[in-house]
């Protein structure tokens, strides 16, 4: 544990935690238009049905148009294609996008079958991305947040740093907002097809049999499902799907002229309330006349000081050549012409 590499205790222990990690694919969105969206989990809080119209939201006002979104995607080792899928709350079917639950492919094909898809679909996507990298992959380097700098990992243990952590790969793309109008609420859906590779029959397999584990049929066999019922009666499902859901985005199309902020709530209990309240144009023209008023009023005490003699304390004396004096009275001798 003293040495200068690797010693066999973190290997094991970053192992684990990479296998923890492998478990199961997801998705997550990071940030839209430029503005880091809150954690999609937050330990300890509940998550309920469409949750995210209250967890994960974010203002635009009315007119925008392209917007870009930032996902990443892990639980994998690639990602075969990724993309998103754009639509309003009110034209998702509950059942199927709940926002909580993974949607099967049957409810995928049996909705998408129903939904129009002429020349103004209610659904739209994005064009997909990939192959690419999962947020956890060696060939991106390593983050020194100290140098903002990437450094590539090598053998060599004298290329880790103790305060490096790993660069994530993230997804962008546009979206186009410029359709909706005000009182919109806009689900975004980021979504990803990982290790497909997988599922490939080897030669020297007896049979040619198919990978049996549930960590590879999950993300590779739609049909393949596992049920198990403990002895404590808890009821435990491994349902297999090829398309991985993230938890969505909701933007709320306000007024043209309003702002573009994140107005999430850490708990779908809690209710979002702004740190601050923009002033209209009406309290801002409050504000400067008041200011103005403040400021007139305190030039006047300025320039109207008289000495207690009558001698007006500005009183500028000319001397013999270019020398010019300006009289200011001390404290003592202070009084104001307006009192």
């Amino acid at each position: 544990p003293w040495g200068a590499g690797n010693g066999h205790i973190p290997r094991n222990i970053r192992l684990s935690l990479a296998l923890i990690d492998l478990v199961e694919p997801y998705v997550q969105i990071l940030d839209a238009a430029g503005r880091e969206i809150r954690d999609d989990v937050v330990p300890l809080s509940p998550r309920h049905y469409r949750s995210a119209m209250k967890t994960k939201v974010m203002t635009v006002p009315e007119g925008t148009g392209n917007t870009t979104i930032g996902w990443t995607v892990g639980g994998a080792i690639s990602v075969d294609s990724t993309a998103l899928m754009v639509g309003k709350w009110e034209d998702l079917d509950g059942t199927v996008f709940d926002g909580v639950s993974q949607p099967t492919k049957q409810q995928l094909d049996d909705y998408f079958a129903s939904v129009s898809h002429g020349n103004d679909p209610i659904v739209s996507f994005s064009e997909a991305q990939g192959p690419g990298p999962t947020r956890w992959n060696e060939r991106l380097g390593y983050y020194d947040p100290v140098t903002t700098s990437h450094t590539i990992p090598t053998t060599s243990a004298s290329s880790y740093r103790e305060d490096a952590s790993l660069a994530e790969a993230v997804y962008r793309t546009q979206i186009d907002l410029s359709n909706f109008v005000e009182g919109d609420r806009i689900a975004v859906h980021a979504i990803a097809r990982v290790d497909q590779s997988w599922a490939g029959r080897e030669d020297n397999v007896l049979g040619s049999l198919r990978p049996q584990t549930n960590v590879v049929n999950a993300r590779t066999d739609p049909d393949w499902r596992q049920e198990e019922v403990t002895d404590e009666g808890i009821h435990k499902v491994v349902q297999g799907r090829l398309d991985w859901f993230s938890i969505p985005l909701t933007i709320e199309v306000v007024a043209p002229r309003g702002p573009m902020l994140e107005t999430s709530v850490r708990s779908p209990n809690e209710e979002w309330a702004a740190d601050f309240v923009p002033l209209s144009s009406h309290g801002l023209l409050k504000a400067l006349l008041a200011g103005a008023a403040l400021a007139a009023v305190v030039s006047v005490c300025v320039l109207f000081r008289e000495r207690k003699d009558g001698e007006d304390c500005f009183n500028i004396r000319r001397s013999t050549g270019s020398d010019t004096s300006l009289s200011l009275c001390d404290d003592d001798d202070l009084e104001y012409a307006i009192s």
